[in-house]
């Protein structure tokens, strides 16, 4: 009966100790559920914070690599400019500041019209119509039908002479010079070549009267096809409607220059209504270029009768041709004084350079006609010697062919001649075989 008795009374205590596990049991889900929780959050607050500073770390480096830098020297140098003019510098953008470091002021250049020789008819319709109107907008303001041209090509043969012209037009025109490179154009990010391409035309604006000068035309804007990145038509499609577009005002000027202008796209040669061809000099522009380079040279009195002589020599050489063959016969006095200095120093045997600090300037002697003589010699014209190379290349190459040809032949021959005569020599073993042989149907 007493362990009956303590049967039951323990019941009641188990029965509890039941009754308290599931409670124990759903506490810890709830603290497993609460702890995955608030791991997921924190990680999801980790993961969105991460991303949005990366993106802003990379914003912030694209815009500093995007923006450009200042230019405070370009800034001072472009104040100097319109101090002389009488005008305060504009507010520019940093884009337009980055552009200014191409601006050239028109004092500066180094060319006019005086400095060309020759292309008379060309240099007076120029000034006609790019420097009248720069000079004297008032003169072409009323009637609308005289307004001068937005655009103005220079082609034609390299050495010509074409970049002097846009030079000399800037300073005749007194108008501010504005060079478009490549290379400041260019940009590795989407959208930034266009802004400095705008950024050239605002800042041609804000300087006029400018000129906004594009060299070697053809590999800027050449045509477009199917075939070209959306940059590069994006970069050309921008180029024409700021040229061409509602805001471009009067005063400024787009001269272009080229030796290919059938590789100009045909929507530019449309804005570039005046064409000019800068033609390989005659006879009068040779003689106008050669006293032009030589007028201020010490020339003995064989020189200076050469010097008609020279004029019928140098047919088909351009301006810059000329230069240069001028250049090396006036270097030939002062070669000849080196000659032995130079002979030591190519050989390491000259020790010192004292032998060079000896020669004088006033020993210089004057030039002579074997000077001019030998510059001829050295001296031809533009792509004459690359292509006379090639042709020489191209002959040594025909012989070359010719001579293996030959060779070949008489391999062939000579491996016919052989067959021939083995041949021959079995078609008589043959015949002396027959002979030899016994005729066995002979009649008895």
């Amino acid at each position: 009966v007493r362990s009956d008795s303590n049967f039951f009374a323990a019941m009641p205590a188990s029965s509890a100790n039941s009754r308290s596990s599931p409670q124990s049991s759903s506490k810890d889900a709830e603290d497993i559920i609460v702890t995955l929780v608030g791991s997921v959050i924190q990680l999801g607050v980790i993961v969105v914070g991460s991303y949005y500073l990366s993106a802003w770390i990379s914003k912030q480096i694209q815009q500093r690599e995007m923006a450009p830098p200042s230019n405070d020297p370009a800034r001072r140098r472009l104040e100097q400019i319109l101090r002389r003019r009488g005008e305060k510098i504009p507010q520019l953008t940093a884009y337009e500041t980055n552009i200014a470091e191409d601006v050239v002021d028109p004092i500066a250049l180094d060319s006019s019209f005086e400095d060309i020789g020759g292309l008379d008819d060309i240099k007076q319709e120029l000034w006609q119509l790019a420097v009248l109107p720069l000079r004297r907008p008032d003169l072409f303001a009323e009637n609308k039908l005289v307004q001068p041209p937005r655009g103005i090509l220079l082609y034609g043969r390299p050495g010509t002479g074409k970049t002097m012209l846009a030079k000399a037009l800037a300073k005749e025109a007194e108008a501010i010079f504005i060079e478009v490179k490549l290379s400041k154009i260019m940009d590795k990010w989407f959208g930034e070549s266009n802004k400095l391409i705008a950024a050239t035309f605002g800042l041609a604006q804000k300087l006029a009267p400018s000129i906004i000068f594009i060299d070697e035309l053809d590999t800027f804007l050449n045509p477009r096809d199917g075939f070209e990145n959306s940059a590069s038509a994006t970069i050309k499609s921008e180029f024409l409607v700021l040229w061409d577009g509602m805001t471009t005002q009067d005063g400024v000027l787009v001269l272009g220059a080229t030796n290919r202008p059938h590789n100009v796209d045909k929507a530019i040669l449309r804005r570039l209504p005046r064409t000019f061809e800068v033609p390989v000099p005659n006879e009068a522009s040779r003689r106008q270029i050669l006293n032009l380079l030589l007028k201020d040279q010490n020339m003995d009195a064989s020189a200076k009768k050469f010097e008609a002589d020279l004029v019928k020599r140098t047919v088909g050489y351009s301006g810059s041709d000329l230069k240069e063959l001028c250049r090396a016969a006036a270097s030939a006095p002062i070669h000849e004084m080196v000659a032995d200095a130079s002979r030591k120093a190519v050989s390491g045997k000259l020790s010192s350079k004292s032998m060079l600090h000896s020669i004088k300037r006033s020993s210089i002697r004057p030039l002579c006609k074997a000077d001019f003589m030998k510059a001829l010699d050295k001296v031809k014209r533009t792509g004459q010697a690359a292509h006379s190379y090639g042709q020489g290349v191209e002959r040594e190459a025909e012989s070359e062919k010719i001579s293996q040809e030959k060779i070949v032949e008489e391999a062939m021959m000579r491996r016919a001649m052989s067959l021939f005569r083995t041949m021959a020599s079995l078609e008589q073993g043959n015949s002396t075989n027959e002979d030899d042989v016994p005729n066995l149907n002979v009649e008895r």
